[in-house]
């Protein structure tokens, strides 16, 4: 039994002129590959509540017992990915 390795990622939707709320909007509405991590438990940067909270659009309540040190650190979502745009231009990315 072999693996057919050869394939196309199907591009469901083209996202070259959409705005940022449709981009989010598509986004929430499936599984995408950064979201893996989370889903298996292993990112630093989001929980499976964190990743469940987003695709249903729930904000959460922040939880002094929270486990994950980035939603106390970052807080926001919006915060979060200001830091991750200044963090992928100091790296020149």
């Amino acid at each position: 039994m072999g693996l057919d390795m050869n394939y196309e990622a199907q591009v469901f939707v083209d996202t070259e002129d959409l705005s940022r709320e449709d981009w989010l909007s598509y986004r929430r509405a499936g599984i995408g590959g950064s979201d893996a991590a989370a889903i298996m438990g292993m990112s630093p940067f989001c929980t499976k509540r964190d990743l469940y909270y987003d695709k249903c659009g729930i904000q959460a309540v922040m939880d002094e017992e929270e486990d994950n040190w980035v939603a106390k650190e970052v807080g926001h979502m919006e915060r979060g990915r200001t830091m991750m745009g200044r963090f992928c231009a100091s790296w020149g990315t």
